[in-house]
């Protein structure tokens, strides 16, 4: 799991997410960030999970997988 705080519009952590295979949970305060980062985000990271929030509302909640394993 990558856990991308501050993500901006999230380019090097879905970039990371992508080589890895990884899950990841991208979080900002900007909602122009977060709506920028879902847009851009790719099949592949979406189809593995993965969430990008605006860190002023709730935090995402984590996979069965990735509370099981955390």
């Amino acid at each position: 799991m990558l856990i991308d705080l501050g993500c901006g519009m999230g380019g090097p952590g879905q970039w990371i997410a992508r080589e890895s295979g990884a899950h990841l949970v991208g979080i900002d305060l900007s909602q122009a960030a977060v709506e920028a980062a879902t847009t851009a985000a790719t099949p592949a990271i979406c189809s593995r999970g993965s969430s990008i929030t605006d860190a002023r509302r709730s935090p995402p909640r984590a996979s069965r997988t990735a509370a099981q394993t955390g």
